[in-house]
């Protein structure tokens, strides 16, 4: 005789089918139950507890010490996610790491958003994020002439957003304190220089830079020799 199949899915859903496709759209445990009959009025039942299990992962952490007025800041991340297969952290600063807790410096001024990547069972994806804030001055130095002879001239500037005095060290064993932007040096010797200089704003944060240029003092010496010899006329 033939049978009849009804599955009870443990969500509410029936499938009157042998063969059952279901997708489940809420996290839970469910239970399975299957009721068989034929044409001559027999039946049989039999349940599986728990034999669905649908997770859904979720990314959480926390952090310690978020905001600073000076670099360099240290965080503390402690992952509250559940669900966890595998993880991704995100500084926000091009650095990353898989690591359970990790702890990150920031070593310059900006807002930065931390971003956790959870993967769990089954490849489900879920990802957390929170604003990080590093105050301070910013910057960078401007060259305006990269090469020089003989004097070795150099002019200097920096534009920066909250400093209100400079500290520049030359690489040349010279340093100069001011509140200026732009400033003249010249090099006593020939080589190449990576001058810097330390941003100083009102609170008293001190943040360094380095130039994105290489100045070149470059030197040249003039010099020939003559060279004598016999010479005869041919016929």
């Amino acid at each position: 005789f033939p049978s009849h199949d009804t599955g009870e899915l443990g969500d509410g859903t029936v499938a009157n089918s042998q063969y059952v496709t279901k997708a489940y759209v809420n996290p839970g445990v469910f239970d399975v139950r299957l009721v068989v009959s034929n044409n001559a009025g027999c039946s049989d039942t039999t349940t599986r507890s728990g034999m669905i299990t649908i997770v859904k992962s979720q990314a959480k952490f926390l952090i310690k010490d978020s905001f600073r007025t000076c670099p360099p800041l240290m965080v503390n991340f402690t992952d509250s996610s559940s669900h966890v297969v595998s993880r991704v952290w995100d500084f926000g600063d091009s650095t990353s790491t898989t690591s359970n807790n990790p702890s990150h410096f920031y070593s310059y001024p900006g807002t930065y958003i931390a971003k956790l990547t959870v993967i769990g069972p089954g490849g489900c994806v879920d990802s957390f994020t929170r604003r990080i804030v590093v105050n301070g001055p910013r910057g960078q130095i401007s060259s305006g002439n990269q090469r020089s002879c003989r004097p070795y001239i150099f002019s200097l500037g920096v534009t920066s957003q909250g400093a209100v005095s400079y500290t520049w060290d030359f690489n040349d064993g010279n340093t100069l304190n001011t509140s200026q932007t732009n400033v003249t040096h010249e090099y006593q010797n020939s080589g190449l220089y990576f001058p810097r200089v330390m941003l100083v704003d009102a609170a008293g944060c001190k943040v360094p830079i380095i130039s994105r240029d290489t100045l070149l003092a470059s030197t040249i010496k003039a010099g020939f020799r003559m060279e004598t010899g016999n010479y005869r006329d041919w016929e």
